[in-house]
């Protein structure tokens, strides 16, 4: 309820699976829930997106990253000055490559507030009642603090940080090495090789957090590591099918944000490629066409012959401090 006993409005932009998702999420709460969507079939019938926007105190836009730029600029002149931004989209835009938080920063009107939202939130678990979790991630104090209290008491666990870098970077790391557990479980890897591989990426993920300006901590958390497994472990995972299917099929259908993000990624990364041999693996086998049982057989063979090495510096806290991976519950 606002201060002046009226309903808050909630705007939901894409109706999803995501958003219709987060819909049923918020629709048991006191607020008044709106939800639009380009396809007509998709939005109430009479809705539009400056109807749906009037009057809102929070914003979830929730589409593909290859979709967010024209979103953003579509809703941009109709936002209330304290309307708060949540983006939901995980990978980089593909004209600009920036990251989802480079693109709100660049996008949305000077000032507005805005936040990510990320973690392990599969659709289909979410529309069937189960719960979730999630980091949401802002400069803002006040978006925080909104957040945290537009969640209390739903099936949505939401931690905060203010590592909004480190949680977009997340959102690219997690799907592309999703991709990669689709390819081992096609491969059938054993579950020991699999637990073998979430070690590696891990410690491949905090390098590049802090290397390319988040903080390394971020993995450790629900954006991280709790959104990898989610992602690489489901059935329900567009990004662990793509890899599947990979591997049986020698295509997929599918349109993965792993893979559409993996050339972006690789831009980024630059000679630190080097020092991560399971983002290496995946480039070889997506982009460019290597057979995925010699591949993946290889990498494997590297871990149990005893030649890996750690990409992470010896002393945790050259690249870390742990003391900020402790939970904030709302």
């Amino acid at each position: 309820m606002t201060c002046m006993g009226t309903k808050a409005i909630i705007a939901i932009i894409g109706a999803g699976n995501l958003g219709s998702a987060l819909a049923s999420i918020l629709s048991v709460g006191p607020e008044t829930v709106r939800v639009w969507d380009r396809d007509p079939a998709k939005a109430p019938a009479g809705a539009t997106l400056g109807s749906t926007l009037a009057g809102a105190s929070h914003a979830f836009v929730c589409v593909p990253s290859w979709a967010l730029r024209r979103a953003l600029d579509d809703i941009a002149p109709l936002l209330g000055r304290e309307t708060v931004i949540v983006g939901m989209s995980k990978g980089i835009d593909g004209e600009s490559k920036l990251l989802i938080d480079e693109l709100l920063a660049e996008r949305l009107p000077a000032g507005q507030p805005w936040a990510l939202l990320s973690g392990p939130m599969l659709a289909a678990e979410l529309s069937a009642g189960k719960s979730g979790a999630a980091m949401a991630a802002s400069k803002d104090a006040a978006a925080h603090a909104s957040l945290a209290a537009l969640f209390r008491g739903t099936r949505l666990l939401v931690e905060e940080t203010d590592d909004t870098h480190g949680v977009a970077l997340c959102g690219v790391l997690k799907n592309v090495y999703s991709v990669g557990l689709g390819i081992a479980a096609a491969l059938e890897w054993t579950d020991n090789a699999r637990g073998w591989y979430l070690s590696v990426v891990v410690r491949e993920c905090i390098v590049v957090l802090t290397a390319l300006g988040g903080q390394g901590a971020t993995m450790l958390g629900p954006a991280g590591l709790g959104d990898l497994v989610a992602t690489g472990f489901s059935p329900h995972s567009r990004n662990r099918r793509y890899g599947e299917d990979l591997v049986k099929y020698g295509t997929c259908p599918i349109v993965s944000e792993g893979c559409a993000s993996l050339p972006q990624l690789l831009d980024r990364l630059g000679d630190l490629r080097g020092r991560l041999p399971v983002i290496d693996a995946v480039v070889r086998v997506v982009l460019d066409h290597e057979k995925a049982a010699e591949v993946f057989g290889g990498l494997i063979t590297i871990g149990l012959s005893g030649q890996y090495r750690s990409p992470l510096p010896s002393n945790v806290s050259t690249f870390t401090s742990l003391k900020k991976i402790a939970p904030v519950y709302s």
